[in-house]
């Protein structure tokens, strides 16, 4: 019976610990154009793929699910209206996660290859098949995984790319933590605070100083 007690409090003890966050690793601007480097000689989709997950920081479902028709090359938007998964194709969780992100000067380039296929509602992303993915693992097998082994980089999830972009944004000044939350899908900026900004705590040497606050 003190052993049942015993046992119970400490797997009670073990629900009430709060989640272990996951460790973000970023890659670096080195690393982020090797990698494409490499991508673009081994596989053009797959290059795109990475293309528009290192320079938008869209979820994989999210790019999963891009059709073709929703580049807005007048505009520079990619509109985001679901996710792909193992269960096929379903809306985002929240609201905040159906949005539009601004497509970057890199991107640009890169998508105009495929602006003849603006009106096409096809899945930009097929297997083999000629059927839209329904998760990353034969992504992660094929191409991701013999990339960083080719570059010698030590394996980090796809969804890697998603922090790399965060970080790189808030690290250059190119978006303030609000803008940002928008465009990563989050409905407030808790979220980026909590995952990205640490990234910037030695940034704080390259604050001016000869400024007048008030």
């Amino acid at each position: 019976m003190f052993i049942y007690i015993v046992n119970l409090i400490y797997i009670q003890f073990l629900l009430s610990k709060p989640p272990t966050k996951p460790i973000i690793k970023p890659f670096s601007d080195l690393e982020v154009k090797s990698i494409l480097k490499l991508a673009k000689i081994k596989d053009e989709r797959f290059y795109l793929y990475l293309c528009i997950a290192f320079y938008t920081g869209m979820r994989t479902g999210e790019i999963l699910a891009l059709k073709f028709n929703l580049i807005d090359y007048e505009k520079r938007l990619i509109y985001i209206r679901s996710t792909r998964g193992q269960f096929g194709e379903h809306l985002p969780k929240t609201s905040g996660s159906l949005r539009s992100v601004p497509i970057f000067d890199d991107l640009y380039k890169v998508l105009e290859n495929y602006k003849i296929y603006n009106k096409s509602k096809d899945y930009i992303f097929k297997t083999q098949y000629d059927k839209p993915y329904t998760g990353s693992r034969a992504l992660i097998k094929y191409y991701w995984q013999p990339i960083l082994k080719k570059l010698n980089l030590e394996f980090r999830n796809l969804y890697t790319t998603r922090h790399t972009f965060a970080t790189n944004i808030l690290k250059k000044g190119i978006l303030t933590p609000h803008e940002l939350a928008h465009i990563l899908g989050h409905n407030t900026t808790e979220m980026v605070f909590n995952r990205y900004v640490k990234f910037l705590a030695n940034q704080n040497d390259n604050f001016k100083r000869d400024v007048s606050i008030y």
